[in-house]
């Protein structure tokens, strides 16, 4: 055999080998369908199939400040009715599973108004917790508000922010309490 045929045999296995291969890669790893669509046509529509910002609104404010938790999860929060003292009030009992904040608000028709105070709440039970309040509340009507501490560690973060109010089979960890105010 002459050099000339090995050189054209070597040549053939060659351009086949590399036929088989492409074959092989495209056919089976499923880059022919991707590669074959990567089109600037195609690119344009993948990107224009993002949400209407409607349906963002829509999604996210079904339950926005509430966090669910799980079966195997508690919280317990007790506020007993009681006299200010100073600017300072006691919570009964706090008991939660994850770091916490426990807030206090004005009552708003059983929904958290002016935020007065709050305080971080670490794992386990906290009792006879103090919670300063400022400004001084014009209502003797309050709510002990259970809020997740999903945020920066020691930093409140809501309304607005990634500490949520913690819920439990749908209802929200929220304690309506009266002050009695002293008489001067």
């Amino acid at each position: 055999m002459t050099t000339t045929k090995k050189i054209i045999y070597l040549l053939i296995f060659l351009a086949l080998f590399l036929l088989l291969t492409y074959f092989l890669f495209t056919k089976f790893s499923g880059l022919s369908g991707a590669i074959n669509d990567l089109t600037p046509q195609n690119i344009n529509e993948q990107t224009q199939k993002a949400p209407e910002i409607s349906e963002v609104v829509a999604t996210t404010t079904t339950q926005p400040d509430f966090f669910s938790l799980k079966e195997e999860q508690a919280a317990v929060l007790e506020i007993a009715d009681q006299q200010i003292n100073g600017r300072s009030l006691s919570v009964s009992k706090v008991m939660t599973t994850a770091d916490s904040w426990l807030a206090i608000y004005s009552n708003n028709a059983g929904q958290p108004g002016n935020l007065l105070g709050y305080q971080s709440v670490g794992v386990g039970t906290t009792e006879n917790l103090i919670i300063e309040l400022s400004p001084l509340p014009e209502t003797t009507s309050l709510l002990g508000v259970l809020h997740t501490n999903l945020g920066t560690r020691e930093k409140f973060e809501y309304p607005g922010g990634p500490d949520l109010i913690i819920s439990k089979n749908g209802q929200p960890l929220i304690v309506p309490f009266s002050l009695i105010m002293e008489e001067r």
